[in-house]
């Protein structure tokens, strides 16, 4: 990632671990529910891309 300051590494980590504690006490929330239903909107479920791939059948 080219983090290789200790002071860098170290804020990420303290960033990491307190917005934990606030989503695991239901203080944040995981994603802007408004947005999410706009890029829905926009360009559909992408569903499509959560499959385990092409089965040998459709290939």
């Amino acid at each position: 990632t080219g983090a290789s300051h200790e002071s860098d590494i170290a804020s990420a980590a303290r960033y990491a671990v307190e917005v934990a504690k606030a989503f695991g006490a239901g203080n944040l929330d995981f994603h802007d529910a408004v947005e999410f239903d706009n890029l829905v909107n926009r360009y559909g479920s992408l569903a499509h891309l959560q499959t385990l791939g092409r089965t040998t059948q459709e290939s």
